[in-house]
């Protein structure tokens, strides 16, 4: 299923043979890696592989209300990211775009993007998600998200099924690249099974056997729905070849726990081959052309999933109260529901589409390819069954206590982020590109407006704190009083995973012993600056003698608030500092102008910059 142009690619290498050749992808599994290779005709070849475990993002899947999937993802949005940036994909441009609307009257800044808008419009959308200017969340297709790299995309939610499990990963994928916690949310109904079925079917350029391929790819997405037991990360690194992948990474990291992982065991697997032979015999008789023999055209004859499962359980309604009726009294609805839907997924059972005369689409259920596989005894099927009538509870969320101090943090983080987006705005830039989603939790987790603090904090350096700091530090002097004790901010910060092992460390057991990696100073010697904070040191012919004042904005009393910029002032040019002189001396980087002017909020505390 390559484009027409890759499959010339191997020309390169008649043309140019000595020419090293690298191939690289994002998600391929072993069958399309192999696919590659022979399209290029690279022949032993090295091959570097990592994992496919995206450690940060935490997988669900809920039941989707078809007609009500809209106001779930309301619901979801409101309660988890309220101000974050979001993408919904869609299944059609006319879904994107009733999304966007449902989202808009809920005060969700939401727009939709799709093929059937023109190029400007569609980067004019994009840009506004990009920078949240006006959008918080975008409505899309598959068609958005290619060489999109929005690092802080805190949610990716399946508003419809996705047509395979590669799709799913890319698209999942563009959530968290901040290495922040990101959700993944699939709403999941086997309405949208029937709907992408027909997609395929009404291709006209797929030959039988691309569309066989697209098939087997939309089984393996519902297979992912439907296994309510097996944990989603392992199901997809299983996916891709990732076999050995360590089987209590969800334990483990419950931040990032997936939903199979993280509710309470409520399943038990019991064998049903006994069950699934009467329903195969049932279906043979019933639900073949081969019902002509009775006297029946094959359209009368034929049962759909829903009417199988009546007749199953012994339902008032079922069309048929013959055969295998009541048969499977002892499983509930939603059980029954779900071992047929196994047996397609399994090829035991096999789904026909008919198009009315009317345009709508109806399934109807014939025996599958394996279903002789079954009568002989040479397959046994397992089931999981749920000892509730639902697979998918709504657990209360445990809630636990916020401290007056983590209230600050978090509001602390929410101004910093709005500060970011005008300053990017203002700058021209992406706000992210300012500092970091890491490198602002951190700064909010201080509290600290002290700007010896902030500069030993990843992603603050003196240039960002030069443009950037008067403003960021106004912020934080509201919340300085909850600032941590130092000890206590010295340890904190130093939790991470290892992906390979699947293990949470602390930094502190892999310290040297050498006093130079100690986080306490060896006894009797002075603590050591970190490398990148620097002083200005005074050059000659710049400034007066006599007195070493910092520079690029540096206050002796170690305040850069804005409200003291006359202070400020005073400081740089009494006293000798070589800040007055720092935009025109060269190896300064000089300070960006404002695409506005009209931003009071942007003058700094700087004499150079005022």
């Amino acid at each position: 299923d390559f484009r027409p142009d890759y499959k010339k690619l191997h020309e390169l290498r008649q043309k140019f043979p000595k020419v090293p050749m690298m191939a690289l992808t994002a998600t391929a599994t072993p069958r399309v890696q192999k696919d590659i290779l022979s399209q290029l005709n690279m022949t032993r070849p090295l091959v570097f592989t990592m994992s496919f475990n995206r450690v940060n993002l935490k997988y669900a899947v809920l039941p989707k209300k078809p007609k009500k999937v809209d106001e779930d993802c309301i619901d979801w949005i409101k309660k988890h990211y309220p101000r974050d940036s979001g993408i919904v994909y869609c299944l059609s441009r006319n879904d994107c775009d009733a999304m966007a609307e449902s989202l808009q009257r809920a005060g969700i800044l939401a727009l939709s993007y799709h093929a059937g808008l023109r190029d400007g419009e569609r980067e004019h959308v994009q840009s506004k998600w990009i920078n949240q200017d006006g959008c918080q969340v975008i409505c899309a297709t598959i068609a958005f998200g290619m060489g999109i790299d929005k690092p802080d995309v805190r949610y990716v939610i399946h508003a419809s099924l996705p047509k395979s499990v590669e799709g799913y990963y890319q698209e999942s994928g563009r959530a968290g690249r901040d290495g922040e916690v990101s959700h993944c949310i699939l709403f999941y109904s086997y309405t949208d099974v029937h709907r992408i079925k027909r997609i395929i079917s009404m291709d006209k350029e797929g030959d039988r056997h691309t569309k066989t391929t697209h098939y087997n790819n939309l089984h393996s997405m519902v297979h992912f729905c439907e296994d309510v037991m097996e944990c989603r990360r392992i199901q997809l690194l299983a996916y891709f070849g990732e076999l050995n992948f360590n089987r209590n990474f969800c334990k483990e990291h419950p931040d990032v726990s997936c939903d199979n992982c993280a509710k309470p065991s409520q399943y038990k697997m019991r064998d049903v081959t006994e069950d699934v032979k009467k329903i195969v015999r049932f279906v043979q008789e019933n639900c073949e052309k081969v019902g002509a023999r009775f006297g029946k055209t094959a359209q009368q004859n034929r049962l759909t999933l829903n009417m199988l499962v009546d007749i199953f359980i012994g339902s008032k309604s079922a069309k048929v109260q013959t055969g295998m009726f009541g048969m499977g009294a002892a499983y509930s609805r939603h059980n029954a529901d779900r071992l047929f839907k196994k047996l397609v997924i399994d090829h035991v059972l096999a789904e026909d589409l008919y198009i009315t005369n009317h345009g709508q689409t109806v399934v109807y259920i014939s025996a599958g390819p394996k279903a002789m596989n079954i009568l002989s005894g040479h397959m046994q099927v397992e089931f999981c069954e749920t000892e509730s009538a639902s697979s998918i509870r709504k657990h209360k969320a445990v809630t636990k206590s916020v401290s007056k101090r983590e209230q600050m943090v978090q509001e602390c983080l929410m101004e910093l982020t709005d500060l970011c987006k005008q300053l990017g705005k203002a700058f021209g830039l992406h706000y992210y590109n300012i500092f970091s989603t890491a490198t602002m939790k951190k700064i909010a987790e201080r509290l600290s407006s002290d700007p010896e603090v902030l500069l030993q904090i990843d992603g603050v350096t003196e240039d960002k704190l030069e443009k950037y700091g008067a403003e960021v530090i106004q912020v934080l002097q509201k919340y300085s009083e909850w600032q941590l004790p130092e000890e206590q901010v010295a340890s904190s910060g130093n939790e991470w995973i290892d992906t390979s092992q699947g293990r949470s460390h602390d930094d502190r057991d892999d310290l040297e012993s050498s006093s130079y990696f100690c986080n306490q100073p060896a006894r009797g010697q002075k603590r050591k600056k970190a490398p990148f904070f620097k002083y200005s040191k005074k050059r000659k012919g710049y400034g007066s003698s006599g007195s070493s004042a910092r520079g690029r904005g540096y206050s002796s009393n170690k305040s850069w608030s804005s409200n003291s910029r006359g202070g400020a002032q005073s400081a740089g040019r009494g006293s000798g500092s070589s800040v007055g002189n720092a935009g025109r001396r060269l190896g300064f980087m000089s300070v960006p102008t404002p695409q506005s002017a009209q931003r009071p909020f942007l003058k700094p505390s700087f004499s150079h910059m005022s």
